[in-house]
């Protein structure tokens, strides 16, 4: 009896510190949240992940600003802090302007402390020594000077996409996929996709579903990281995720052995003859070359399905289009690169895309301050994770007048537009000293397929069982954090017969042009 009271009074004990314990964690959160940005009053450990919906965070995030008036805001996952910025102004301000103090990463418990992102890869790792490494040996194969070397490569991937969609049998959405698969396994390891059952097109469509873990609310491990250290048959999670970051680093790394192999030069190559000199451990080079699969594939693949689906609801935007691209280009010949710059309204038709309906409705991994600071009056903590809702910048018509018509007018050098924190007029690849390395890569593939599609097709709504033109609702978009569009009905009706054949005939030959990449892969996944 005396040892079980000794025991209940244990119990006892632990309740009681347990208790206190929440109850001070709880007071610094309150009086940490009164010097902080606004937003809702968090809960008692869970802070306030209770409150998000379980998709389209970022619709949540611009309500909070309405409704605080304030277009920068707080709100806690357990009793961390996590800063948005709703508005171009303030995450410029942030990022941009003090990028030496914005240009690293809260160390998240999903993606960085189990996932590894923190430890290895570009995109989570805190800014220091390497991850400067990791920039500037991505950025010498994604640079603009780089970048122009892969248009050829580019271009005749395109003309195979172009041809895939004159099928009925090829799925456009993928078809594009292996179009932007192609292009970055050239890029990373010498060799291009041409099944829809290769490994490597299987591996970036399973990095979509990891990737929406960052989301805010998704998870209660966030709040609470001893969730993170539970059995897995009471936590799964942790234990799968680590099992898909140890066999995506096999993978990738097998992946850049075999593309040091390869006839033509590539990134894996670059990386092992210099992975002694850099100090390079096998898992940072799976990570360096696994990055153009993360973070490039289902990006532009997203972007030029919103394409496809405002041209469908903005039939006058795309018939000035086509009257641009017949006086430059005509019926005769295919688009090429030199045409690009007189095409001023399909550049910006294009970052129009970007505008309306942006890949990374939250712009992609957070920022986080290297040192606590202080901004209009509001102070944001060391290490504090900072988002930048593109969703809400997007949509301000501040910035945009009648945000949710597709207006290409508004990023024309000859149109009188309100101010904008950048020369771009968007955010669309990030900010600061962490914009997106691969922008230049992936901005070509997007100006490629673009304007061969317009200058291919008149791009239509689909039809129902009468003939009739269906209605497309421009704001069904799905739930994963990159931002794309749920199937819709559409048809690409050809402009020419002349057009047609030309299609069909650059596709011939582009099959040709990239047969030195046509290399079979022994590794499996």
């Amino acid at each position: 009896m005396a040892e079980m009271g000794a025991s209940g009074l244990m119990i006892y004990i632990a309740r009681y510190w347990a208790i206190i314990h929440v109850v001070y964690e709880y007071i610094k959160v309150l009086s940490l949240r009164r010097r902080m940005p606004p937003g809702p009053i968090p809960l008692p450990l869970f802070g306030n992940i209770f409150s998000f919906p379980k998709e389209k965070q970022w619709k949540k995030l611009e309500e909070w600003s309405q409704s605080f008036n304030s277009p920068i805001i707080t709100f806690w996952q357990g009793s961390t802090p996590v800063v948005v910025c709703n508005d171009a102004w303030s995450m410029a301000d942030l990022c941009d302007k003090r990028a030496n103090i914005y240009s690293s990463r809260h160390v998240s418990v999903l993606t960085g402390k189990v996932f590894g992102l923190h430890k290895f890869n570009q995109a989570g790792l805190p800014y220091g020594e390497q991850w400067r490494l990791h920039r500037r040996l991505t950025h010498s194969a994604t640079n603009v000077q780089a970048a122009k070397s892969y248009q050829e490569v580019q271009a005749n991937e395109g003309k195979i996409f172009m041809a895939d969609t004159q099928s009925d049998q090829v799925d456009f959405t993928q078809a594009l996929m292996r179009f932007t698969v192609s292009i970055v396994s050239i890029i990373a390891w010498g060799r291009r996709i041409n099944s829809y059952q290769d490994n490597v097109l299987q591996a970036a469509q399973a990095f979509v579903g990891s990737a929406n873990l960052g989301l805010p609310g998704k998870t209660y491990t966030e709040a609470i990281p001893w969730l993170a250290q539970m059995p897995s048959w009471l936590n799964p999670l942790p234990k799968l995720l680590r099992q898909l970051a140890a066999s995506s680093n096999n993978y990738f790394y097998a992946l850049s052995v075999e593309g040091a192999e390869a006839p033509n030069d590539n990134f894996a190559r670059r990386l092992l003859r210099e992975q002694e000199e850099h100090g390079l451990s096998e898992v940072e080079i799976a990570n360096l070359t696994g990055n153009f699969i993360g973070a490039g594939v289902d990006t532009t693949t997203s972007t030029i399905i919103t394409f496809v689906l405002a041209m469908c609801l903005h039939p006058d935007v795309q018939r000035r289009a086509h009257e641009e691209i017949d006086a430059v280009i005509g019926s005769e010949r295919y688009p090429d690169w030199s045409d690009e710059a007189q095409l001023p309204y399909v550049a910006a038709l294009i970052n129009e895309t970007f505008r309306w309906r942006p890949a990374f409705a939250l712009g992609g991994p957070p920022h986080a301050p290297v040192e606590d600071d202080t901004y209009n009056g509001y102070f944001i903590p060391k290490g504090t994770s900072v988002i930048g809702n593109l969703y809400a910048m997007c949509r301000n018509p501040r910035e945009y007048p009648d945000p949710d018509r597709f207006m290409p007018e508004r990023f024309m050098s000859d149109q009188k537009s309100p101010p904008y924190p950048n020369n771009r007029g968007h955010h669309a690849f990030g900010w600061g000293r962490r914009v997106c390395s691969g922008e230049p890569v992936a901005r070509q593939g997007v100006y490629f397929i673009v304007v061969s599609l317009l200058w291919a097709y008149d791009i239509r709504p689909g039809v129902d069982e009468n003939g009739n033109e269906v209605t497309l609702d421009p704001n069904a978009y799905g739930s994963s954090q990159v931002n794309r569009p749920l199937p819709f009905n559409f048809r690409l009706i050809p402009r020419s017969s002349q057009i047609a054949r030309l299609v069909k005939e650059s596709a011939a030959a582009a099959q040709d042009a990239l047969r030195q990449y046509d290399i079979e892969s022994k590794v499996k996944r």
